[in-house]
C-alpha cells in the first residue's frame, strides 16, 4: 500500500470517528434495548455475508476450508454475539465507583509516581 492510500485511510477514519463522537455527545450512550437490537443486526448481518467472509479468508490463506472458516471465523462470533445479547444487561447496570471530590486520594490510591506525565 502507497503513502497516499495510507493518508487517505486515515482521514476517512479520522472524519467517522469525529461523526461517531459527536452522535455520542449528542444523543448519549445507547440503551440496553438498542445494544441488544444492534447486536443482533450485526449477527444477522455477519451470518448474511458469510460467504462472502468465507471467499476473503480463503484467498488470503491461498486455501482453506468454507467449512472450518464457518466454523471458526463465522460461528464463533455469531455464538458470541448471543452471549452478549444474553448477559447485556448485567454489563449495563452503574457500577459502584470511588470517588475523590477533594482533589486528592490515600497513598495506596496515588498511581501518579507510577505515571510519566506526556
Amino acid at each position: 500500500m502507497n503513502a497516499t492510500a495510507n493518508i487517505t485511510d486515515a482521514g476517512r477514519l479520522g472524519s467517522l470517528l469525529m461523526a461517531q463522537r459527536a452522535a455520542f455527545l449528542r444523543e448519549g450512550a445507547p440503551s440496553l434495548a438498542q445494544r441488544r437490537a444492534d447486536l443482533a443486526k450485526f449477527r444477522a448481518t455477519l451470518i448474511g455475508h458469510r460467504n462472502a467472509i468465507e471467499d476473503a479468508i480463503n484467498s488470503d490463506f491461498g486455501h482453506r476450508s468454507r467449512y472450518e472458516t464457518a466454523i471458526t471465523e463465522v460461528g464463533g462470533v455469531a455464538e458470541g454475539t448471543k452471549y452478549l445479547i444474553r448477559f447485556a444487561d448485567s454489563w449495563h447496570r452503574p457500577a459502584a465507583t470511588l470517588l475523590y471530590t477533594c482533589g486528592w486520594a490515600p497513598p495506596a490510591l496515588n498511581i501518579s509516581r507510577w505515571v510519566s506525565s506526556v
